[in-house]
């Protein structure tokens, strides 16, 4: 099996889990895509599958503790623009970075 469709079949893998997670749950609708956005971004695929449902708890804590206005932009945009599509990168980014130490 190649490289690539090893990588992709676990990226599948961890979306999945992801699924799992935000079905499990409830939760704003804001807040999924925040979730969702980790995980077909490709933030999630350094992490260990075993830590997906840790990362989801961790990361919509933070989400709700420190973006709020970045939720509410979501929430009434019904989508994500392109600011709002870099902000939830940045702070995507810098969670993931943190969580993975």
């Amino acid at each position: 099996m190649s490289t690539d469709m090893l990588r992709r079949l676990t990226n599948c893998r961890l979306l999945l889990l992801l699924c799992d997670v935000v079905c499990a749950a409830p939760m704003a609708v804001e807040e999924q895509v925040a979730v969702i956005f980790a995980g077909v971004r490709g933030f999630l695929d350094k992490v260990d599958p075993s830590r997906i449902t840790a990362f989801e708890k961790e990361f919509l804590a933070h989400i709700r503790s420190s973006q709020q206005e970045l939720l509410k932009q979501i929430r009434e945009a019904g989508k994500l623009t392109d600011e709002t599509e870099a902000k939830l990168k940045e702070v995507v980014s810098n969670f993931i970075t943190g969580f993975q130490s």
